[in-house]
Parts: C-alpha cells; structure tokens; sequence
C-alpha cells in the first residue's frame, strides 16, 4: 500500500553474485519517507531472466501509482550488465551509481558521466553524505519532513541491515577524517539500498 502522503517513488537496487535485491522508498513533503517494498531476485545476475524479473516488477504500479526513478548499483562483478540494464531502460529513469568515498563529495553530482564501457550516464554518488544524513533522520521521532516511516517487510533483519555501520574517526595527512565502517557480522545492503533510492530523489529534485 502506498500511502495519500506519498508523493513521488523511487527504487534502489543492489546486484549481488547470485540476486539482486531492490528497495522501493514514497516520500512525501520534506522527504518524509515510506518504506513500500523490498524483493530479492535469486539467480546469477549473468543471466537475463533475473534482470527480466527486476524490470516487471520495477514497471508495476504501487498501488495506483508507478516507481518514478530508479537507482542501480554498478560497481559489483556484474558492472557491464547493470550498464546494459540501465542504458535500454534510460526512459523510465533507471540510473547507473557508483559509489565515492571520497569526502566532501555530495549525495548527487550535478551531472552524469559517460566516461565508461557502456557509454551509459553514469552518477558518482557521495555515500558518507548519503549516510550522514539517513543516519540523522533515525533520530527523527516525530512525523514530519525528514521522519523515516517502516511497514511490515521491515523486520529484525532490515533494521540490521540499516544500522550496519558506523561511523569512526581517523586521522590521515595530519587531518581528522570519519568514515563509516561495517559491523561485524552484519549484513549491508538495506543501508546501500536506500543510499540509492534517496540519491535518486535528489537526482530528480521533485518540487514535492
């Protein structure tokens, strides 16, 4: 169920040696979020069925409504496939990330590179900015802009997932840096998952 408030939808996906995993986020006024859905796709990401199943689902109406941008993970074993995947489907505002650790970099660059095998517009994404600010919207506990809004798909193991990291202080060339390191036997991909659908709403910037 989508709710009234939702207004506009983008989905993050996450490719995995043997699945592929996407998040679907609803935000509202001040990017209040929804979580809507989460689907694993099993089977080798080499093998077109298990894009096909991807791109069904991403192109289903939520509710009554359709997934507005979509963000996907480039940077995996399967870098040329996710390129081909997101190059034929540029019309329904499939975008190809590569995450930077690289500081002061922001959530989303002005603009897309092309310099890549697939001559695919590729978006080199700021994850420490992306997971600052997911991180300080955790504490929000009042409804309203920047409140994080869970359902029912989201059970222990998502919350797990989305608090996976944290994030430590080191020092480099004489300056005080942080970056986010994973917790130890913990698993990452829900924070990665909304690291895309969030820099696709900022990519987009919807007058919301």
């Amino acid at each position: 169920n989508v709710p009234n408030e939702v207004l506009y939808i983008t989905a993050g996906v996450d490719v995995q040696d043997d699945r592929l995993e996407t998040l679907v986020v609803g935000w509202g006024l001040g990017e209040q979020s929804w979580i809507i859905d989460f689907r694993q796709f099993w089977g080798n990401p080499a093998i077109n069925s298990v894009w096909d199943q991807l791109y069904n689902y991403l192109r289903t109406p939520m509710g009554n409504r359709m997934i507005n941008s979509s963000g996907v993970d480039t940077g995996g074993h399967h870098t040329q496939r996710a390129y081909q995947f997101v190059k034929a489907n540029l019309h329904f505002r499939f975008k190809a990330f590569k995450g930077s650790s690289t500081h002061g970099n922001p959530i989303a660059p002005l603009r897309p590179s092309r310099n890549n095998k697939g001559k695919v517009p590729l978006y080199t994404i700021g994850v420490h900015a992306a997971k600052d600010l997911i991180f300080s919207r955790l504490r929000v506990d009042t409804p309203g802009p920047g409140y994080m809004n869970f359902n029912q798909v989201c059970d222990a193991e998502f919350f797990s997932q989305l608090t996976s990291e944290v994030k430590e202080k080191y020092y480099s060339g004489g300056q005080t840096l942080y970056r986010y390191k994973k917790i130890e036997n913990r698993r990452n991909e829900i924070l990665d998952l909304f690291v895309y659908a969030l820099t696709a709403l900022k990519i987009d910037n919807p007058n919301l």
